[in-house]
């Protein structure tokens, strides 16, 4: 059974304060000896601390025995709210801080519980107006401990001012004698939390709390308790504050550095006025804490586990119950930002990327602008910025002629070019693959100065283009080839992507590898692309016949038209060049076209245009993979206008 222990406030009651092992308790009748001021220990000072903690004074450090600038900011407020009695008499329109005598007579009187002789501030008696606020001062004798009228209410005890109620913060408590029913461990947050590096308010523990029928609870104060698992330091080398929360509302928040370092770090937390749970309902109570901006890296990993190990409430009756919950604790780690995060800097194909085509460029004169790889960059976890990202490129020429072929490299984002390298001077022409085998037609080209940010949850498209010599002062001349990887996660690329995240730490989990087909440069010749195709077999008992359609598109471009025969099929200038591979023999071809009929059994594709066309191949043969492919159009080689069946 929880330890209770309710503090009816009366006129013979002492006040008892139960918040944990050891705790002082003092007496209501004396109240703590006096004179006591900045500077001053021992068990005297718990005994203040203790009463101002319980009349709802804040001393965020707890009664640690000592009084500092803490517990002189909680007597000072003491003194305010009794001006009439504690300062009036002194000439003093201010508390001071300073424990003295007519501050502790007053301490007794409230303590104590019973009506009191208390006047509006500026006031020394129920005659007259008051000298500070020019209101009349009628009306101050024999009120409940804490009012000066009998307008609102105590701001000690909670009693109306005229007696009649209980109130908390600007919520009246309905009922009479009020307890907790039952406490319960919340399933969410989980055990094992990760708070990370810069993130604020993670809950890393939640109980419930069911007020039972008698009464509304108003929820005063917390202890706490953090104890060590495998973590080595202080609780604020790996948290910036604790905060306590009733449901969505947050009722206290202190720094990490306020815990007192006892066996474990632990603390009494005062609730803001208001936290009420009503008669026969339940209310979540969470604690959240907040990861500190520069975790060490050491400190990464290691384990914490948060108890709460005392509730206090205040009944509608004015009763005052501290107790132990009795729940479980949960275990929460202290992580980076990534790890806590799942930080990830992922890369994956667009749409857009290239295929395998011929590329129209100019003999004489450079092209600029040709798209080689084109990817999407999302951001997980947080915002990221990149700051470098590597390139690399391959050619069928050596790699000290790839800068005959491109000029310029240039790396765009969303459409934005973001940098341009010069390919002879910039990009590392002698470097080895990580392969560790020398590649002579690959070279690695690194964009440094990238500086551009993708917010959390966000895709950007990248694109790598290139400015292009014409046919005339590349090393391989037409025909001249090139293709570019982005190669995120490091297995190719020569490079290394530089990202962090929003807490300025590397991003190390950046999967994700894509490649742009290989390019031909042609200033004249044909861009044949793939459309569809299809198979209609033709089953002769044991043995497969059938016919392979592929629908395809030529594009002429350069000086010259694109001819080729409609029947004829070869290799060479004016003829269609197809391959039949697989089980059995090829019955022949035919080429058809819906756009544009043959003249003299020639087909004319006019320089600057597209035409469609469909090439129907019959074969024989026994069951087994079979597969149609064109490989040249009119002299121009083709590539990836394949089919397989």
């Amino acid at each position: 059974m929880n330890k209770l222990l309710k503090i009816v406030i009366g006129l013979t009651m002492a006040l008892a304060l139960v918040l944990g092992v050891g705790a002082f308790k003092a007496s209501a009748a004396t109240a703590p000896p006096q004179p006591l001021s900045i500077g001053a220990s021992g068990v005297n000072v718990t005994y203040l601390q203790d009463a101002l903690l319980s009349l709802g004074y804040s001393i965020p450090a707890g009664a640690t025995g000592y009084f500092g600038l803490q517990t002189k900011a909680a007597v000072t407020a003491f003194q305010n709210t009794y001006a009439a009695e504690v300062l009036a008499p002194l000439g003093l329109t201010s508390g001071t801080g300073y424990y003295g005598a007519l501050t502790a007579a007053k301490l007794a009187a409230v303590l104590a519980g019973g009506p009191v002789a208390v006047y509006p501030a500026g006031c020394t008696s129920s005659a007259g107006y008051s000298t500070t606020t020019g209101m009349p001062c009628t009306g101050g004798a024999n009120l409940p401990a804490g009012c000066t009228s009998t307008v609102g209410y105590s701001p000690t005890t909670g009693v109306k001012c005229d007696s009649s109620s209980t109130t908390s913060g600007s919520t009246t408590l309905s009922g009479g004698a009020g307890s907790v029913s039952a406490y319960k461990l919340l399933s969410s947050p989980t055990n094992l939390r990760e708070v990370g590096e810069g993130q604020n308010d993670v809950k890393i523990a939640g109980i419930s709390i069911e007020a039972d029928s008698g009464s509304d609870l108003a929820l005063t104060a917390v202890k706490l308790n953090f104890s060590e698992g495998t973590a080595t330091r202080d609780l604020d080398r790996y948290l910036s504050d604790v905060s306590v929360w009733l449901g969505s509302t947050e009722i206290a928040r202190v720094d990490a550095s306020d815990f007192t370092d006892t066996n474990d770090f632990d603390k009494t937390v005062s609730l803001k006025s208001g936290a009420i749970i009503k008669a026969g309902q339940i209310g979540n109570l969470y604690i959240a804490a907040s990861g500190v901006d520069n975790l060490d890296s050491a400190d990464a990993g290691d384990t914490w586990t948060i108890d709460v190990d005392s509730v206090r409430f205040v009944d509608a009756q004015g009763a005052v119950i501290s107790e132990d919950p009795g729940t479980a604790s949960r275990t929460f780690s202290a992580e980076t930002f990534a790890t806590a995060s799942n930080v990830q800097l992922r890369l994956t194909e667009n749409t857009g990327n290239p295929d395998i085509s011929n590329v129209e460029v100019d003999d004489v004169n450079t092209t600029d602008g040709v798209l080689l790889v084109k990817g999407n960059l999302k951001a997980t976890g947080s915002d990221i910025e990149i700051r470098e990202l590597p390139v690399t490129l391959v050619s069928a020429s050596a790699e000290a002629d790839i800068d005959t072929i491109a000029t310029n490299l240039i790396l765009k984002i969303n459409g934005d070019e973001i940098q341009s390298l010069d390919v002879g001077a910039d990009c590392a022409l002698d470097e080895t693959p990580v392969t560790g085998a020398n590649d002579p037609n690959t070279i690695m080209c690194q964009f440094d100065n990238v500086d551009t940010t993708i917010s959390a949850g966000s895709t950007a498209t990248v694109e790598i283009v290139a400015d292009l010599n014409g046919t005339d002062d590349m090393a391989d001349g037409e025909g001249s080839t090139l293709s570019a990887t982005l190669d995120l996660d490091g297995s190719g690329a020569q490079g290394d992507v530089v990202a962090r995240d929003e807490s300025g730490e590397d991003v190390t989990d950046i999967p994700g590898s894509i490649t742009g087909d290989t390019q031909t440069f042609l200033s004249t010749g044909a861009d044949v692309k793939f459309i569809s195709s299809s198979f209609t077999p033709e089953n002769v008992t044991d043995v497969i016949d059938g016919t392979i359609k592929i629908k395809f598109s030529v594009r002429a471009f350069g000086d010259s038209d694109v001819t080729f025969d409609e029947d004829t099929f070869g290799s060479g200038a004016g003829l269609l060049d197809y391959v039949l591979t697989g089980p059995g023999s090829d019955n022949g071809g035919l080429i058809e076209s819906t756009q544009t009929t043959s003249s003299a059994g020639i087909f004319t594709v006019t320089s600057g245009s597209t035409k469609e066309f469909t090439l129907s191949v019959k074969f024989s043969g026994t069951s087994g993979f079979t597969k149609l492919e064109i490989v040249e159009v009119d002299g121009t080689t083709v590539t990836n206008v394949k089919a397989s069946y």
